[in-house]
């Protein structure tokens, strides 16, 4: 599988939440969707990020790509305020240069 045009990745399936996560740049990870948790899920006023590393980019898409957040891990637990975001399902990409890419499904 291609996401975004880069380099073929894995998808992983959460059996618990049903979560699916794709996982990019395998040669050299660094990320793991296994040490970054994500939550609350279904998440309200605000998204808490725990476990990635500071300097690790976060983007939020809508279902159809639209880039609706762009920013950066600066702590080891991140907030994120979501109260802009309307009810619906979105994608969350956390990506370090030369260390790949995890993206996982949020809801709302």
């Amino acid at each position: 599988m291609i996401v975004n045009g880069d380099a073929p990745c894995a998808l992983v399936r959460n059996v618990i939440s049903n979560d699916i996560f794709a996982v990019t740049g395998l040669d050299n990870l660094h990320l793991s969707a296994q040490d970054i948790k994500v939550y609350p899920i279904p998440v309200s006023a605000e998204l808490i990020i725990e476990g990635a590393n500071e300097g690790t980019g976060i983007e939020i898409y809508d279902i159809i790509g639209q880039l609706l957040y762009s920013g950066v891990i600066t702590q080891n637990i991140e907030k994120i305020n979501t109260e802009y975001l309307s009810p619906g399902t979105y994608l969350l990409e956390l990506s370090t240069p030369g260390a790949g890419k995890v993206i996982k499904k949020i809801t709302k």
